[in-house]
């Protein structure tokens, strides 16, 4: 091989890069420079590399050798029949239009678009008549149950703008896929619980399985649905059917040691009738493919998540591509007609007329896939009067110099911005007396509910490392820490490697019972809300946790959070991740930066690479 690439590419790339040479048989500088881009894109968390918008761009800073324009590159690909295939084949690099894949990430996304559309064209029979008094009674802001304005709650009735919440639930009835979208608060887990009252009442002896991603959010979500069981007036027998855990989605599914694959797949499926999963955002393409694959086709499948966060860790923008292929407001005329009998009333806006007759002129040539995306409107965490909700709208929208003057604006008291520290221990040591009720607590149960209550997420790995050395210096520094030892008492851990054996999952956050000094015990929350010990010989992989990346806070809600940027811009610092960082909290956001980092990482948007909205929309399963 005796193209040279460009410095920093990972040592896979490399690897791979040889192998092509060596299996074509071939130099030729396009083949070479298209499996590097290949691999690096995935490498990089996108589904494949998008030719077009790397071609005649210099290959690095350091040469001034340049990517082959498009029409070349894609010639000279196609001209190593060896390596490189088109959709269907079984070759290490598929192209597909400007879009070049390795052959596993092909499979997954070309898998997943199948399956969506099979789900999403399909459809369950359902008696909506039969549920009207129901469903007036759960969605008292529908136009069936919406006899006053102080009803009203997204909406609904005459005047009021469309109930998101009824028509999610509504639809959810009808589709073996439904997924519900929508930010902090908007009531995606509320919904949820009155799906599941109405299809319990309808079928009993349902079969209901829960999950996210990671034991954090699925407890989460466990905790959440069984606050709102009470208010759904449903008689014991049905409450005695309500799911009793959560997974995660490798539990789910199965795992199977040292295999990428799991124990149910479409040849051997989930037993259960309906999968409701949150967080979906987090999933990444190689397991949302798998998840539908493993789901029956007679089952229903809800995915809930924030379309805005941060996408996985691993390749793919899932839940963002699947929200982008088939707009949230969109019905067939078909759905709009079997809705009647529970949305017939209803309007998309003060001014557009029933929900009825309103939308079938506008959307009679939607697909059926256009059926199973809602999103909800309305969040009632953060009302008119809250800061976090006008900062997070504006980062979301790239209006940098809006959220900058909202954090200077004392109109929002639970929003604010202060420069980074110079000395960090010293903004930590500022910080300690908000730590009281956590230092000072009697009991794991009471230094647990404090720990929970407030967290310092930072942007950066590195970040974390110093926030982390710089609270055990404060508390070395104030005497709440007499002494450094490596489970010195109240000690945060977070768990960085699942442990099915015990229960301890990527994510879940713990802390140390140590008063004496002398016999440690790390406490976790167990995914059903109580808690658990365990010695710390017992942990895998853990890290101190007075401060997590944004990363690895979702799933997961504080009271307060304090946000702290790295000194400058950085690549990884972008309008997801601040906004993700925002979000994690109820009441309070401090975010110490400069600010002319937090402008740049505002308008700085991940554009991950991926076919799967076009497939989506056109069909272009070949």
């Amino acid at each position: 091989m005796n193209l040279v690439l460009p410095e920093g590419l990972f040592a896979t790339t490399y690897h791979f890069v040889k192998l092509i040479s060596d299996l074509a048989g071939s130099d030729d500088p396009g083949l070479l420079l298209g499996a590097a881009a290949a691999s690096e894109a995935t490498l990089n968390q996108n589904a494949c590399v998008d030719l077009a918008a790397w071609a005649e761009h210099p290959v690095s800073p350091e040469t001034e050798l340049l990517y082959p324009p498009l029409a070349e590159w894609q010639a000279a690909l196609r001209a190593h029949p060896l390596v490189v295939g088109q959709a269907g084949d079984y070759l290490p690099l598929i192209l597909v239009g400007p879009r070049l894949y390795l052959q596993r990430y092909w499979q997954y996304e070309a898998r997943l678009a199948q399956t969506l559309m099979q789900r999403g064209n399909a459809a369950i029979s359902a008696d909506l008549q039969r549920l009207v008094p129901r469903f007036a009674q759960l969605f008292p802001a529908s136009p069936l149950g919406a006899t006053s304005p102080a009803n009203v709650g997204e909406g609904g009735g005459a005047g009021q703008a469309l109930d998101w919440q009824a028509v999610a639930a509504a639809n959810v009835l009808l589709n073996p896929l439904t997924v519900i979208a929508g930010g902090p608060g908007t009531g995606k887990t509320t919904t949820v619980s009155r799906i599941l009252a109405l299809l319990l009442e309808q079928t009993p002896d349902l079969k209901i399985a829960l999950a996210a991603p990671t034991g954090k959010a699925a407890a989460r979500m466990k905790q959440s649905l069984d606050l709102n069981l009470p208010g759904l007036n449903l008689p014991p027998e049905l409450q005695a059917q309500w799911p009793q855990s959560a997974l995660t989605l490798h539990r789910l599914l199965g795992t199977i040691p040292h295999s990428h694959r799991f124990v149910h797949h479409a040849g051997h499926p989930l037993p259960w009738d309906v999968v409701i999963v949150d967080e979906a955002s987090m999933i990444d393409l190689a397991m949302m493919s798998k998840l539908l694959d493993a789901i029956r086709p007679d089952a229903r499948l809800v995915l809930l998540g924030d379309r805005d966060q941060l996408a996985s860790v691993e390749a793919g923008c899932v839940l963002g591509d699947i929200c982008r292929a088939a707009p949230a407001t969109s019905f067939t005329p078909e759905r709009i007609t079997a809705l009647a009998p529970l949305l017939g009333a209803l309007q998309l806006s003060p001014s557009s007329g029933p929900f009825h007759s309103s939308l079938e002129p506008f959307h009679s040539s939607l697909e059926p896939f256009h059926n199973c995306v809602i999103e909800l409107q309305l969040s009632r965490r953060f009302g008119p009067q809250s800061g976090i909700g006008h900062l997070a709208r504006a980062v979301n929208a790239g209006q940098a110099e809006q959220a900058v003057a909202l954090l200077k604006d004392s109109t929002y008291p639970d929003i604010s911005l202060a420069p980074l520290p110079l000395a960090l221990e010293q903004g930590c040591l500022a910080r300690l007396p908000d730590y009281a009720p956590y230092l000072q607590a009697p009991s794991p149960e009471v230094a647990f509910a404090a720990l929970e209550s407030q967290i310092i997420l930072a942007a950066l790995r590195q970040g974390v490392e110093n926030v982390n050395r710089a609270m055990e210096q404060a508390l070395l520094q104030s005497g709440a820490l007499p002494t450094y030892q490596l489970w010195y008492h109240l000690r945060p851990v977070l768990i960085s490697e699942n442990d099915y054996l015990h229960e301890l999952y990527n994510g879940d956050l713990g802390l140390t019972w140590n008063p004496d000094g002398q016999n440690p015990r790390v406490w976790f929350r167990h995914a059903e809300g109580h808690l658990r010990s365990f010695s710390p010989a017992q942990l895998k992989a853990h890290q101190t946790a007075w401060a997590l990346t944004v990363h690895k806070s979702q799933g997961s809600e504080f009271n307060r959070v304090l946000l702290v940027l790295p000194p400058e811009p950085h690549p990884l610092l972008s309008r997801e991740l601040i906004y993700t960082g925002l979000t994690r909290a109820r009441e309070r956001v401090e975010i110490w930066g400069d600010v002319a980092v937090l402008r740049a990482g505002i308008l700085r948007k991940i554009q991950r690479s991926s076919g799967l909205v076009g497939q989506l929309q056109s069909g272009e399963r070949k």
